[in-house]
């Protein structure tokens, strides 16, 4: 039991790095004394999950899945092609297991501030990179009792995105991005209310990728094809000196646990329809082409964002 729960722990850091909606970004930056708001909702159902062999399997018994993201943005233009950004979702999960019985999560996920900087600007081409920092604001595994589900990872992060712009022609923008983030390790004591000698949770780095076409239809409508995923590579949970190695053995098989490695392909398109100069609204869905060994990061089914400049 105790052994799974370690496990949870560690496959759930995933489900607070990737933000509802689109997630591929433009290489430009926001004007200096100007900025952009947005405010999404990321919706989803899921009664079957990716094993270990990549293979999409029915739950047993009951169990599904529900999730609910409205993450709100800001980005604020600091002049030099430098901006700001400060991301805050809100989470609403559901998670009924083959015994029905049901675990529920409200609350804040991991914030994430973010500084990016432009590196080239020309007519018709543009690069950035921005420097994040995740924190967990929410409820995660290390301080939730039996009957929650999490709606934080437990762990800060450190994450690095590097992008790159071109306009292919008029009205057509082409973009794409690399990224990893690190969780930082933690000591920990329990998961879920079970408590265990002092384990050293050290998680696996994601490196993300993405790539995103946008043309424009009409005056004040665009669509969008969005290709992005992630691979995360094996994690593990270490029992420290400050630990019992005899209970670490009984309990975990031996003092380390390593877990499965996680991957996914996401495919996601979308319409975007101008309100405004100022304003727009997206729209889209989000098809999960490939994933591997992992349910807490299945994307919502269907996804809108509002974002306005001021």
């Amino acid at each position: 039991m105790k052994k799974t729960a370690l496990a949870v722990l560690v496959l759930l850091t995933a489900f607070s790095l990737f933000s509802a909606g689109l997630t591929v970004e433009s290489a430009d930056t926001v004007a200096a004394g100007k900025g952009m708001v947005s405010l999404g909702g990321d919706m989803g159902f899921y009664n079957r999950f990716y094993n270990n062999s990549g293979d999409y399997v029915e739950f047993t018994g009951n169990t599904a899945k529900t999730s609910i993201s409205i993450p709100l943005a800001v980005k604020y233009g600091l002049g030099n092609n430098m901006e700001a950004g400060l991301e805050v979702p809100f989470v609403l999960s559901t998670f009924t297991t083959a015994a029905n019985t049901k675990l529920t999560g409200t609350g804040f996920g991991d914030a994430v501030i973010s500084g990016k900087m432009g590196l080239m600007k020309d007519a018709s081409m543009s690069a950035a990179a921005k420097l994040s920092i995740g924190i967990p604001l929410g409820k995660s595994a290390l301080d939730a009792s039996s009957a929650d589900f999490p709606t934080a990872s437990g762990f800060l992060s450190i994450g690095l995105n590097v992008s790159g712009s071109m306009k292919l022609c008029e009205g057509n923008e082409l973009s794409l991005n690399a990224g990893y983030t690190l969780p930082l390790s933690a000591t920990v004591t329990q998961v879920y209310g079970i408590t265990f000698p002092e384990t050293k949770i050290t998680p696996a780095g994601v490196f993300s990728y993405g790539v995103s076409d946008k043309h424009k239809l009409m005056k004040e409508l665009s669509a969008i094809i969005e290709a992005s995923g992630f691979f995360k590579a094996t994690g593990s949970a270490v029992f420290t000196a400050g630990g019992d190695a005899t209970a670490a053995v009984m309990i975990a098989g031996s003092p380390d646990i390593v877990l499965y490695n996680q991957s996914a392909i996401f495919v996601k398109p979308a319409l975007q329809y101008a309100l405004s100069d100022s304003m727009s609204v997206t729209a889209g869905t989000t098809i999960t082409m490939y994933m591997l060994n992992d349910y807490s990061a299945l994307p919502g089914n269907v996804f809108v964002t509002v974002g306005a400049g001021f």
